[in-house]
């Protein structure tokens, strides 16, 4: 019988000593996560950064873990928070890397992070209009593409604005 009683009391102790370690272990995690809309460095020090200082050429975590090789500002889903701004460059492409596809999201998702996205251009400028290269027979945008994918007058390249959930409204920008 005494056996089965320090056996028992065992148990107790190793249960609780596992709930205790795994209370840890969560709350070393949550205190070490980054909001959506910042970075996680991956030294030691655990800084979180605006996602506008991920690649943008300076070692802010002091690690190297926001600026790794290649990286890039493209193909990326971008949260911000209320009130704050954030600054976006996208390099222009290398020759030897084209075509050059750069897909930005940027996303409010509620409460401290917004309701509406506002987007503002300080500069842009992807490459120059040549109206030679468009045919006179007023073709809309999207019908007038070419099969890899370029706008005719636009030969450097254009941007277009698309918004979730609503229909494409055309309108690329050379």
């Amino acid at each position: 019988m005494g056996v089965k009683k320090a056996t028992a009391k065992m148990d107790k102790q190793w249960n609780f000593s596992l709930a205790f370690l795994l209370v840890l272990l969560i709350r070393i995690q949550v205190g070490h996560a980054c909001r959506t809309s910042e970075f996680s460095c991956h030294g030691p020090n655990g800084l979180c950064l605006p996602l506008d200082k991920y690649c943008d050429g300076k070692d802010d975590c002091g690690d190297g873990s926001d600026e790794p090789k290649f990286c890039t500002v493209c193909n990326r889903t971008y949260y911000g928070d209320v009130g704050r701004t954030y600054a976006l460059r996208v390099p222009p492409p290398q020759w030897t890397r084209l075509p050059f596809l750069c897909h930005l999201t940027f996303t409010a998702s509620g409460h401290d992070q917004g309701d509406i996205v506002q987007i503002i251009f300080d500069g842009f400028s992807v490459g120059r209009f040549d109206e030679g290269l468009v045919d006179g027979d007023g073709d809309t945008v999207e019908s007038s593409l070419s099969p890899s994918g370029e706008l005719p007058g636009c030969p450097e390249g254009f941007m277009q604005l698309s918004e979730l959930g609503r229909p494409f409204t055309g309108g690329s920008w050379c």
